[in-house]
C-alpha cells in the first residue's frame, strides 16, 4: 500500500518531535479550511471539532505550532536545555496559540544565551502574530531581542497568537545552556480589565 503524500502532518510536542501524518480515518474527521503558500512554507489550516490547528512543511529551518487549551501549559525551548549547550548556526520558530479571546502568557525558567551588543549573535525574539496569515516576523514587537542571562519577566500578548524565534550564530564554541519557557492562556480574557 503506497504512502499518501497529500496528507497534512502535525508537528507535536514542545521541542519539534517528529511529524505525525494523519491516517485516513483521522483525515475523514478533519477538514482543511485553508492552504497558505509562502516562499519556503506550505501551511495547512485545519478545523477539527471547533478547534483550529496549523501545520507546516518548512524548507529553510524548523517551526512548531503549539496549541494550548484553556487549562493547559506547554513548555518549549532550545534542544536539550540544561543538559548540553544549544546548537550553533541554528534557527527555530514557534507559533504559540491559545483560544480566541485569550492572551498568550509566557514564563521562563531557564535563560542563558550568549551576551552580545544589541543581541546580534544569539537571541530570542517575541512578536505578536497575525492569526489569519500566521505571520510573525513583521508583527508588533512584544520584546526586543533577548540575550545574556537575565531572566525575562512574564510576557503577556495582546492577542491569541505569538511568534517566537531563536537564532544562534555560527560560533561552534558556545557554552551556554539555552532557554526553557512555558506558555498558557492568560488569566484575563481580551477586553476585560484587571479590576
Amino acid at each position: 500500500m503506497g504512502r499518501d503524500r497529500g496528507a497534512p502532518s502535525f508537528r507535536s510536542g514542545s521541542h519539534g518531535e517528529p511529524v505525525r501524518r494523519l491516517d485516513k480515518q483521522e483525515r475523514s474527521h478533519k477538514r482543511i479550511t485553508r492552504i497558505i503558500l509562502g516562499q519556503r512554507t506550505v501551511r495547512y489550516v485545519i478545523r477539527v471539532h471547533n478547534l483550529t490547528y496549523f501545520t507546516a512543511r518548512y524548507t529553510g529551518g524548523d517551526e512548531s505550532y503549539l496549541n494550548a487549551t484553556e487549562d493547559e501549559t506547554i513548555e518549549f525551548g532550545t534542544p536539550k536545555v540544561g543538559i548540553e549547550k544549544y546548537p550553533y548556526d541554528y534557527e527555530y520558530q514557534w507559533f504559540l496559540i491559545v483560544p480566541e479571546g485569550r492572551q498568550v502568557q509566557i514564563d521562563f525558567d531557564i535563560f542563558e544565551l550568549e551576551q552580545s551588543e544589541n543581541c546580534k549573535n544569539d537571541y530570542l525574539e517575541i512578536r505578536q502574530a497575525d492569526p489569519k496569515t500566521m505571520q510573525g516576523v513583521r508583527g508588533p514587537i512584544l520584546t526586543g531581542r533577548l540575550c545574556g542571562s537575565t531572566m525575562p519577566s512574564t510576557i503577556q500578548s495582546a492577542g491569541n497568537v505569538v511568534w517566537v524565534q531563536f537564532v544562534s550564530d555560527n560560533n561552534a564554541t558556545t557554552v551556554y545552556k539555552g532557554f526553557r519557557a512555558s506558555f498558557k492562556a492568560g488569566l484575563y480574557k481580551l477586553g476585560t480589565s484587571l479590576n
